[in-house]
């Protein structure tokens, strides 16, 4: 039988932070956030500024406008604010850009806001079998049912929101993937509301803040060290 223990000493590990960005849930009006309508009510520039637009090969999927670093997609059902490199710098901007467009479009109908940072190994990290393994693994092993990949969730209340934490495991043969990663880590840092003034007050969380819980969250959790968390600044 395997060991479930928890470790019991910190490591250092490598990380690459992945999937950085803010989503703001909602009943978003595409025909006002149009590329020009991105440039002007989001980023607060002019439409005529060179912009990078990524138009999907299907049609269907909305563009993704691109303008220093950050990356805006506006859906019927949310708006993704993505940090283009995992800086603290940019994941603060990007917050700063949804607080913008709530402004400048009151009416919208929201229901919640979110950061999302995530963290991912090219290799399955011995401290996070605590939290994907199973007693259960072996007896489906047992049946010859062999394990292609796992995704294990906890939400947990925070700071009058919720953190949503997703360890993602892929094992080797796991087919139709486009996910190169061993393990992921992913934080949803949520706050659900129908207020305005709980979106805007959650987006302006400190990313010092949002860095200390999953500085936390690694290292007195997981006893996990790695270097990504630790500087806020470039």
């Amino acid at each position: 039988m395997e060991s479930f223990l928890f470790p019991k000493r910190m490591v250092h590990r490598m990380l690459n932070p992945v999937d950085w960005s803010v989503v703001v849930a909602g009943r978003w009006n595409r025909a006002i956030l149009t590329p020009a309508g991105i440039v002007q009510r989001v980023f607060k520039e002019s439409p005529d500024i060179p912009m990078v637009i990524e138009v999907p090969i299907d049609m269907l999927a909305p563009p993704k406008i691109g303008l220093n670093d950050v990356s805006v997609v506006a859906d019927w059902s949310r708006l993704v604010i993505s940090a283009d490199k995992p800086l603290w710098k940019l994941l603060e901007r990007s917050a700063s850009l949804a607080i913008n467009t709530i402004n400048e479009l009151p009416q919208t109908p929201l229901q919640a806001v979110a950061f999302n940072v995530g963290y991912a190994s090219n290799v399955h990290l011995d401290e996070l079998d605590c939290f994907v393994k199973n007693p259960l693994d072996n007896k489906f092993s047992d049946q010859r049912l062999n394990m292609e990949s796992k995704t294990v969730i906890r939400s947990m209340q925070w700071l009058g929101g919720s953190v949503n934490l997703t360890v993602m495991r892929k094992f080797e043969g796991e087919p139709n993937s486009t996910n190169q990663f061993a393990d992921q880590v992913l934080f949803n840092i949520e706050r659900k509301s129908d207020k305005v003034e709980d979106h805007v007050a959650w987006l302006s969380t400190t990313m010092q803040t949002i860095r200390d819980l999953i500085k936390s969250v690694f290292e007195e959790c997981f006893l996990i060290e790695t270097d990504h968390y630790k500087e806020v600044t470039e």
